[in-house]
């Protein structure tokens, strides 16, 4: 299943790649890759509620607010390295997030060269563009967590499209929302939406308004069932 998002025998099997990667279309792939292919927004919850909303930066959940956005990805889906970097943490965390990588890009330009003009889709959700601290004229770093394993160790260079891992459900268990959970940092590690900035300001994944008709129907097929991908080394 490596690589491949698992498809409902109902639905046309080519929907996945319904277009190239969104991010993709006007950036030069030598140079930038998605984390995984065609990034969409996941539309519904881990216990399979249709709310968007839930999935991006700075949601406001309760109990704390969302580090990062949720890209759909089925168990065994692969993950790549966005940008030229170095591997500085790949780990089975001790947190929520299960195994993660972080990547730190070698060009802080290049990155700060593709910054959207993104406008807030739930800001009375909590959704922010960036949380306190951040600050665009350092490092950049890109985590990615809930893996099913991972490919790559601390100290690896990497280029865009070298295969970090595959994505997985570790540390939550069942879910109808599988997912990469995506973060960018601007210091390696810190707790809480400190020193973060929302992914959609550099990266351009799908959000509910533009899926095409297909890519919804498969987010209702994945909800319709509870999806897993754990390992605990």
């Amino acid at each position: 299943m490596m690589g491949t998002q698992i498809l409902n025998p109902n639905v046309s099997t080519n929907l996945v790649d319904v277009g190239s990667s969104v991010a993709s279309v006007q950036i030069d792939q030598q140079l930038w890759h998605d984390p995984v292919d065609n990034p969409q927004l996941c539309l519904f919850t881990q216990m399979g509620n249709n709310r968007p909303w839930w999935n991006v930066f700075g949601a406001d959940r309760g109990s704390h607010k969302h580090q990062g956005v949720d890209l759909l990805a089925i168990p065994e889906t692969q993950a790549y390295a966005c940008v030229s970097g170095t591997v500085v943490r790949s780990e089975l965390a001790t947190s929520i997030y299960g195994h993660v990588v972080t990547i730190r890009a070698d060009s802080p330009d290049f990155v700060r060269s593709l910054k959207t003009d993104y406008k807030l889709a739930y800001p009375e959700h909590g959704e922010l563009e960036a949380g306190k601290g951040w600050s665009d004229q350092g490092h950049f770093y890109f985590f990615y967590a809930h893996l099913l394993e991972r490919s790559v160790k601390v100290g690896d260079p990497v280029t865009p499209k070298t295969p970090i891992g595959l994505t997985g459900t570790s540390s939550y268990g069942k879910s109808k929302d599988p997912h990469l959970h995506f973060e960018i940092l601007c210091v390696e590690r810190t707790t809480g939406t400190n020193m973060r900035v929302n992914p959609a300001r550099y990266m351009k994944f799908k959000m509910p308004n533009q899926l095409t008709a297909e890519e919804i129907e498969y987010q209702k097929w994945v909800a319709s069932k509870f999806w897993i991908g754990m390992k605990t080394k």
